[in-house]
């Protein structure tokens, strides 16, 4: 039960950082992808595996600190949520904790908010020209995704930081609930967000559901067939047999009435 709570702990701190850096990392490269089109061509996908794996290894931050001020302050939380957290007990988290938090939450989402004001400024002035085209899928995209980031995130942040604040257990309790549970929708947010904003991701959605389909659908269309076949063939079976059982009682007769033509004669 202990060694379970503890991994709970230090994999909540890992994956919410991880994903404030994903999303960060979204909104400048889509920034970068704008200004720079023609070097942002020449990148390959083992750039962007380098970029995926520095910013899962940045997201050990968290655990590293943990493990090495105080790796067993693990505590489980009964009043609102009932899970396990780290405590922050250790005094030398009066100077990191806000250092961690400053880099995992604070920075992410300040990039997230210059880049995609940015975006949208430069889109405006593209779309003021009337020249150029600007792709609006891509843009709408990464633009919804950083409003669900920002207002997701952004009640936890305050929540944190008005936490001495507030002297009551129970709405403490409360507050803390609401907020962790709004700071989910960031994660459960992004497919929805990919599945109304961008056409070929729906088409892949659309694509391996009629893959699956298909295959059930072929799978029992296939038993149903065989049964058909198989009946056919036990139909076709007793079909000939009759056939052959007539024919042979025909031939027995005309061999009968042939005799008695010849005793007849003689």
């Amino acid at each position: 039960g202990s060694f379970l709570c503890s991994v709970r702990g230090y994999f909540l701190c890992y994956t919410y950082p991880a994903s404030f850096y994903f999303t960060a990392a979204l909104t400048s490269i889509k920034l970068l992808i704008i200004q720079y089109p023609l070097q942002v061509c020449l990148w390959t996908k083992s750039k962007a595996h380098i970029v995926c794996g520095t910013i899962w290894i940045c997201s050990l931050t968290a655990p590293f600190f943990f493990s090495v001020i105080d790796e067993d302050d693990v505590q489980f939380e009964y009043l609102s949520m009932q899970h396990c957290f780290y405590g922050f007990s250790a005094e030398a988290w009066k100077v990191w904790r806000p250092v961690l938090a400053g880099l995992s939450s604070v920075a992410p989402t300040i990039v997230v908010m210059v880049t995609t004001t940015w975006l949208i400024v430069i889109a405006v002035r593209v779309s003021n020209r009337g020249g150029d085209k600007v792709k609006w899928q891509g843009l709408v995209t990464v633009i919804a995704t950083a409003a669900v980031f920002c207002l997701s995130v952004l009640p936890l942040g305050l929540y944190y930081i008005l936490k001495p604040l507030i002297q009551d257990p129970m709405l403490l309790a409360h507050i803390n609930t609401a907020t962790h549970a709004i700071a989910n929708i960031n994660v459960m947010a992004n497919f929805y967000i990919y599945s109304l904003t961008v056409h070929s991701f729906r088409e892949f959605l659309r694509q391996r559901a009629a893959l699956i389909g298909g295959a059930i659908c072929g799978k029992r269309g296939g038993e149903g067939e065989a049964r058909i076949s198989l009946v056919r063939g036990e139909k076709t079976t007793s079909t000939a047999e009759k056939k052959a059982t007539s024919a042979t009682a025909g031939e027995n007769a005309g061999s009968t009435a042939g005799k008695q033509r010849s005793e007849t004669q003689v």
